[in-house]
């Protein structure tokens, strides 16, 4: 039978709520921080992070900062891949799973719907758990950052999924891209204030149903380098991602009123700051942990010249592996068995995971 999920609040020093899922044993060794992809949210793992908690490991996956039902950045802030590793780090210290070089003694948040200070409390302590990041795109260019920032021990291993880290930009192209950015920024000026003045900045759009909100996921996927997102996966990725048009949560009812993504419009402006190659390098030059790196058959298409060069940039064993599907095959339920196994696999490895016994026949 599947591990149910549980709701999960991590609650950052900076103010930021960070909502999410957890699956597995509490008191778990092996720990796995599952990281999702750009405008997707934390259902984007509700088929692989059963699979890793029927193995034996506790799995907390969270929606990234304005995204999924996680609180919006203030007014004065803007979304970054900076940012959301500085969040994740936080959550790592918040879940009490940063060991005893970073943030031990710090877990949890005192709120009584706090499920943190659980997590650091368990029975597996400091020495005896590891933590895995399990990322997918934009989710494993952020653990990237992580492992490479963290102290030393802190991360066991990082799975990227359909990413070799973040995009990255040449010094001299940096004032083009932040001038593109303050552009399309100020563009959008008079709306951003008008949403701010509304209340929580949404997702715009309105659907006529939860299955429209779906589609149009799909339909966003296949704009993005002709990507194919299954029906299911869409569909979880929606459930959790809107709410009604006036503002409530969208389950239920929510094709009466019709339904809005709740992810915040401004995560969806370009970046004004890109890292340099040399310095994404740098962080994976600091990543001594394992690196596992699944790549989808008919995923999207990376430079194979850059892939080789990151890949050699790692400190650590660094490896990739093919697995059929798309850009989201974690999420596809005809592909999501072969990610889990692969990263069942990883765990048992690096991560002190023993193999589940074979299911019989």
């Amino acid at each position: 039978m599947a591990s149910p999920a549980e709701d999960v609040r991590v609650c950052l020093p900076n103010g930021l709520v960070l909502e999410g899922l957890a699956w597995g044993p509490v008191g778990s060794k092996c720990r796995v921080l599952a990281l999702h992809g750009w405008l997707d949210n934390c259902a984007t793992w509700h088929l692989v992070a059963p699979a890793l908690a029927a193995g034996g490991a506790r799995v907390v996956a969270l929606d990234f900062a304005g995204h999924g039902r996680s609180a919006h950045r203030s007014s004065d802030a803007s979304y970054l891949g900076l940012s959301y590793a500085e969040d994740t780090a936080a959550a790592i210290v918040a879940l009490g799973w940063g060991g005893a070089s970073f943030g031990a003694g710090r877990a949890g948040s005192g709120e009584p719907e706090q499920l943190a200070a659980a997590e650091g409390a368990s029975s597996a302590t400091a020495e005896q758990a590891r933590l895995v990041i399990l990322g997918h795109s934009m989710g494993a260019g952020v653990g990237a950052l992580v492992a490479g920032s963290v102290p030393e021990g802190t991360v066991a291993g990082l799975v990227m999924v359909e990413s070799v880290g973040f995009m990255s930009e040449e010094a001299a192209g940096l004032p083009v891209r932040m001038r593109r950015a303050l552009v399309e920024a100020a563009a959008r000026a008079v709306a951003s204030a008008d949403a701010s003045r509304a209340g929580p900045r949404r997702g715009g759009r309105v659907y006529k149903s939860l299955q429209e909100a779906a589609e149009a996921r799909q339909a966003n996927a296949r704009a993005i380098g002709g990507q194919r997102i299954s029906a299911e996966a869409a569909l979880a990725l929606a459930t959790r991602g809107v709410v009604r048009a006036s503002g409530r949560d969208g389950d239920g009812g929510a094709a009466d009123a019709g339904v809005t993504f709740a992810h915040d419009r401004r995560a969806q402006l370009p970046s004004p700051l890109y890292l340099t190659e040399s310095q994404v390098q740098a962080f994976f030059a600091a990543t001594r942990c394992p690196v596992l790196v699944l790549r989808a058959k008919d995923g999207l298409a990376f430079p194979e010249e850059r892939v080789a060069s990151r890949m050699a940039a790692f400190a650590g064993d660094a490896r990739q592996q093919l697995v059929p599907g798309h850009h989201h095959m974690h999420a596809d339920p005809d592909t999501a068995k072969a990610v889990a196994d692969a990263v069942l696999g990883f765990l048992a490895d690096h991560a002190g995971l023993s193999a589940p016994p074979a299911a019989s026949t």
